[in-house]
């Protein structure tokens, strides 16, 4: 429910399509292996949601023989757009319109489909000697991995035995990532400007295995100065045959904007409330009680998964889960207090559209019972940046019948005076939808009027017109008034000598859309 998301599909490369290895000539043993990252473009700062080349390098410690295999693990929120060119998941293409990048000793990256497209998002090949008798290509798998806090990096595993003899002089590479790819923008930037290290694992020859984090390393700048105006709208739908509702949470971006690092989703209650009857039966299974689709303009196509109701019966959570390969997953912490959700560790990456979908009927995770129809949910968001929005709006239950309208009201009702001969007459009016406009009093039993004392014994406040017609007042208000303070009393009022001691009281009221309501009250 929140703005869940997440990674694109194919294509959190996360620069780790930028850091591929090449060939190089045959030289002396690296003293120790080393890793760095550099802009390109010259320095080493890199503007938060940028799209700049950058160059990697990479020295291996062959004293302990060839390198075997290299986990290359990114900055989590370094990216790159596959959207590009969706073509190259699809076929092995080593054409300019595919390739991302170029590298030492005729080395050329190319975006390719990935071999096990169960487990990766996507492939890299690296091809030395291109279209020379001595060409090699190493492949490598692109994965996605979610830390603890929930961040995703990009993992490129490379196997260099697609060098063969040639991987025995591999003492390091230096690759190129071109900021755009088949003429469109390929590199994004973390709009965190501390986005966490990237790291190189390196397996050698004799089993030795040795990691090194980059130094130096993406240095982000700038992402306190970018956009944050995340937008969020609920549509909550009500079963026909039962109390369940359906709810629609929708949250948008603009593509320039810092992702968001959490967010909050608190629900119009009492309008619906927990169904702990009917959902329960769900919890900690297989069954999804929603679906997720998270949209980004670094993915061809929008991502989609399920959401799960998980925890306990007294502390739930809501998970939401993407499908291998990207099998990213993100933990909603649900208060029921306070009737809200909240999700934290939310992945640095730029979503145009995040929808979740929470189903309807009898195991719904809400029930309505249309007491009210309606209320305020309210989404609150922290960006990436350290931005924080709130966003509130109103939402009327689809479904629910219309409320009936609130009808003009009586009160303060009194009779006094009467054992004097002086009696005097009180009542309010007050308005239930519109205002009201004009009365007509019946003159109650044991009561008369007397049309000689009408301007001296008549106080209503606005009063424009006032007639007397037989056993009724009339009264119309210069102006349609929320309420009518009325006071009748003598020469106007004249009591009987034998009237009842709780006479009833008829009014007829009139509201400024024409609408005419009785009331009755006892004296």
């Amino acid at each position: 429910m929140s703005r869940v998301l997440f990674v694109v599909r194919r294509c959190l490369l996360t620069a780790v399509v930028v850091m591929s290895w090449g060939i190089v000539a045959p030289g002396l043993a690296s003293a120790a292996q080393n890793f760095s990252i550099t802009n390109s473009s010259g320095g080493n700062s890199f503007p938060a949601n940028g799209n700049v080349p950058y160059t990697t390098t990479m020295n291996f410690d062959s004293g302990h023989g060839a390198a075997q295999h290299a986990l290359i693990t990114t900055s989590p929120g370094v990216l790159a757009a596959l959207s590009a060119n969706p073509s190259c998941l699809q076929t092995v293409q080593y054409t300019a319109a595919c390739q991302l990048g170029q590298g030492t000793a005729t080395l050329a990256g190319y975006v390719v489909p990935a071999k096990d497209p169960a487990h990766a998002v996507a492939g890299l090949d690296l091809i030395a000697g291109q279209g020379t008798p001595t060409q090699s290509t190493t492949h490598a798998e692109i994965q996605l991995a979610q830390n603890s806090s929930g961040n995703v990096s990009a993992v490129l595993n490379v196997d260099f035995a697609g060098a063969g003899a040639a991987s025995n002089f591999v003492t390091g590479s230096t690759l190129t990532v071109n900021k755009t790819m088949n003429g469109k923008p390929f590199t994004r930037m973390p709009s965190n400007c501390n986005p966490g290290p990237s790291s190189l694992v390196v397996t050698y020859a004799d089993g030795t295995s040795k990691s090194t984090n980059a130094s130096p390393d993406f240095n982000i700048t700038g992402c306190s100065s970018l956009p944050y105006a995340p937008k969020f709208a609920a549509v909550i739908t009500k079963d026909a045959g039962d109390d369940g509702v359906k709810i629609v949470t929708t949250i948008t971006q603009g593509p320039e904007e810092a992702a968001t690092a959490a967010n909050g989703l608190t629900l119009p209650w009492p309008a619906v409330a927990p169904n702990f009857n009917g959902s329960l039966v769900n919890q900690n299974t297989t069954t999804a009680v929603g679906t997720v689709t998270a949209t980004s303009p670094l993915t061809p196509a929008p991502l989609t998964g399920n959401a799960y109701l998980t925890g306990t019966p007294l502390q739930p959570t809501l998970t939401l889960q993407f499908p291998a390969p990207n099998a990213l997953k993100l933990v909603g912490t649900v208060s029921l207090p306070t009737h809200t959700v909240t999700f934290n560790g939310v992945p640095d990456v730029p979503q145009t559209s995040l929808v979740v979908t929470l189903f309807g009927g009898p195991h719904a995770l809400e029930n309505t019972n249309c007491t009210p129809p309606g209320g305020t949910a309210v989404g609150s968001f922290t960006g990436q940046n350290g931005a924080v929005v709130k966003v509130s709006q109103q939402v009327t239950v689809i479904g629910c019948p219309p409320p009936k309208p609130a009808k003009p009201t009586i009160s303060n009702a009194s009779l006094s005076g009467l054992a004097a001969g002086k009696p005097v007459l009180r009542i309010q009016l007050a308005k239930g939808g519109a205002k009201l406009k004009s009365f007509t009093l019946a003159r109650p039993a044991g009561l008369k009027f007397n049309p000689l004392g009408l301007k001296r014994g008549l106080s209503v406040h606005g009063a424009k017109k006032i007639t007397l017609r037989g056993n009724k007042l009339i009264v119309a208000l210069r102006a349609p008034a929320n309420a009518i303070s009325i006071k009748l009393s003598a020469p106007l009022l004249v009591a009987k000598k034998h009237g009842p001691k709780h006479p009833q009281l008829h009014v007829s009221v009139t509201d400024a859309s024409g609408k005419s309501t009785s009331l009755t009250t006892s004296l």
